[in-house]
């Protein structure tokens, strides 16, 4: 319960502290698939049913009682260069991984990884299925000594990963997704989202960005 609320929560002020494209430093560029002539099948997954009236439920209960906002539901995952995706190689012995992720009924998606570490020259882009949002490139730049990220929501219950690796580095890159977060709540609604842009309104149990939880997002600090 207290990693699906801190998750959330953390994920969320990402969003409002930097807008949806910048709550990570991105480093701009158009993605690969726009500028190339690649394949049009790739791998799709689906995310498990979420419980929409069950979360509002708790949801009622629990902010009652001084617990957290929270709008997604962290969804565990194991998704990786290696075992999910779809690769293909272009002539000059560059490469482009891609994923589609779906969640149905979800408002907007986020991700969470166990492992992220980029070489030089590559880039990892991130955006819906009508590609009205796209985040990134996130470079080299964004790893971290502990190997750990996150990016914003982008909105749509589908999302596409897309990761280009040039030739002199083809191997060397890791990226690996831990949670897919399915929000049940629109964030990108102030409806949604003014009682906790009001001051006082956080919760009791909200973590410490100082402690262990917080630990991926010590340069967001």
């Amino acid at each position: 319960m207290r990693f699906r609320y801190s998750l959330a929560l953390v994920c969320f002020l990402l969003l409002i502290a930097g807008h949806s494209a910048m709550a990570q430093i991105s480093y701009g560029g158009k993605p690969v698939s726009l500028e190339r002539k690649i394949q049009a099948n790739i791998q799709k997954v689906m995310m498990p049913a979420v419980d929409v009236p069950a979360l509002l439920a708790e949801d009622e209960i629990e902010e009652a009682e001084g617990m957290p906002f929270r709008f997604g539901k962290p969804i565990e995952v194991d998704y990786d260069l290696a075992n999910s995706g779809t690769w293909e190689e272009f002539p000059d012995g560059s490469a482009l991984w891609r994923l589609e992720i779906a969640s149905p009924g979800a408002y907007s998606l986020n991700l969470v990884y166990d492992r992220y570490w980029l070489p030089p020259g590559a880039k990892f882009f991130i955006y819906n299925s009508d590609r009205s949002t796209t985040i990134g490139a996130f470079t080299e730049q964004n790893n971290k000594e502990y190997g750990k990220f996150a990016t914003a929501p982008v909105p749509g219950d589908i999302c596409i990963l897309e990761y280009y690796e040039p030739d002199d580095v083809r191997g060397k890159g890791d990226i690996a997704v831990s949670h897919v977060v399915h929000a049940y709540k629109n964030i990108f609604n102030y409806n949604t989202t003014k009682e906790l842009l009001a001051f006082g309104s956080s919760g009791a149990c909200n973590n410490n960005v100082n402690c262990p939880e917080g630990e991926p997002w010590q340069s967001e600090k």
